[in-house]
């Protein structure tokens, strides 16, 4: 295939080259792509060439695709790779586009089960075994998931975390009668994460003081 022509054009969100060819085909690729692979005019190109240009041209998209879509807020790996492949991006340049990103250090599960786990703390006053079966919904791995909730897992920190989510839950509880009231209570901080033991205890605390 012969280029006719390449023509620069600005568009958002990124400028392109838009290469034209003699069978009627146009192909519109980054300025550093053209650049790398030294294209010009008059120029006779194989097929093959041209499925490495598209190639390139579409992993570099789901580069910058995937670069901005973390820029919001940390995701984990399968998160990020579910993004491309939802957008419509090819297997191959997903993972391309991963490579690159982990390379950045965009992409590191340890890092985001970590970041996940101060917020949701912080946050929701969620317990350690929502927190872990939430990082492996999301694709963490689950000895990072174990290894990442384990400081927080320990019956005293439990019991801090529990106490915040317990006295917000409470005042919402202040109309029921007590029986009912301690039952809602220990049932809300077991969906919240928090084990048996520690829910019963915080539970019995909280009311202990009221009365």
């Amino acid at each position: 295939m012969l280029i006719l022509s390449l023509t620069y054009r600005k568009r958002k969100p990124a400028s392109v080259v838009e290469v034209v060819f003699n069978d009627g085909q146009v192909l519109d690729l980054d300025p550093e792509l053209a650049v790398k692979f030294q294209l010009a005019a008059g120029e006779d190109i194989s097929q093959q060439a041209m499925d490495e240009l598209r190639n390139a041209q579409e992993s570099l998209t789901a580069r910058r695709r995937l670069v901005r879509y973390m820029s919001l807020r940390r995701k984990s790996g399968r998160e990020a790779s579910d993004y491309l492949l939802r957008a419509g991006f090819s297997p191959d340049a997903v993972e391309s586009a991963m490579a690159g990103a982990r390379e950045l250090g965009l992409i590191d599960d340890a890092r985001f089960a970590a970041a996940y786990t101060r917020t949701q703390q912080r946050a929701t006053h969620k317990g350690p075994r929502a927190i872990r079966h939430e990082l492996m919904m999301r694709g963490v791995n689950p000895g990072i998931a174990a290894q990442t909730v384990a400081p927080s897992a320990t019956p005293e920190t439990q019991k801090e975390h529990a106490r915040a989510a317990a006295v917000k839950k409470a005042a919402s509880l202040q109309k029921e009668p007590p029986n009912k009231a301690r039952a809602k209570l220990y049932a809300h901080l077991l969906r919240k994460g928090y084990d048996p033991d520690v829910a019963s205890q915080v539970t019995h605390e909280l009311f202990n003081e009221k009365e």
